[in-house]
């Protein structure tokens, strides 16, 4: 029983130190957007060896399309926004409407709220393959299912 204490109060303890901690977190300045920001918990990573076997023009196309791809979910997110004009044609004569796009890749009442790269591959001279994941948010009640 004394042992069940004893843990029971380091525990408690542990428990002050961090609330502690939040609390002079919480008082400084940059609170709200710290708060906010996602807590990396495993990087995600291509090996350093690989990076360094990059030509310049690969990495400036890797970079380009990165910025492409962000920009193609910050479009489809905004009810004004165009993502047609960042899709190939054969994907914009399929879907012609942002609202088709977004129902395709997305469900109802859930917004894009983050994307982040996986891995990619340079396919060809003029062709990469970016793997990615997106962080979504969904409206609703869980139990609604």
């Amino acid at each position: 029983m004394n042992v069940l204490r004893a843990v029971f109060w380091i525990g408690c303890l542990c428990a002050s130190a961090l609330l502690l901690a939040v609390s002079q977190a919480a008082s400084s300045s940059a609170f709200p957007e710290e708060f906010f920001r996602p807590v990396l918990v495993s990087p995600l990573g291509v090996s350093q060896d690989r990076l360094a076997g990059l030509t310049n023009e690969e990495i400036s196309d890797l970079t380009t399309a990165r910025r492409v791809l962000g920009e193609f979910f910050r479009r489809l997110e905004k009810s004004s926004g165009n993502p047609l004009e960042l899709l190939t044609p054969e994907y914009a004569h399929e879907k012609p409407s942002r609202l088709a796009i977004r129902t395709a890749l997305i469900a109802d009442e859930s917004s894009v709220m983050e994307i982040g790269l996986t891995d990619f591959r340079v396919l060809k001279a003029d062709s990469l393959e970016l793997r990615f994941y997106a962080l979504i948010m969904t409206e609703g009640s869980p139990d609604a299912h």
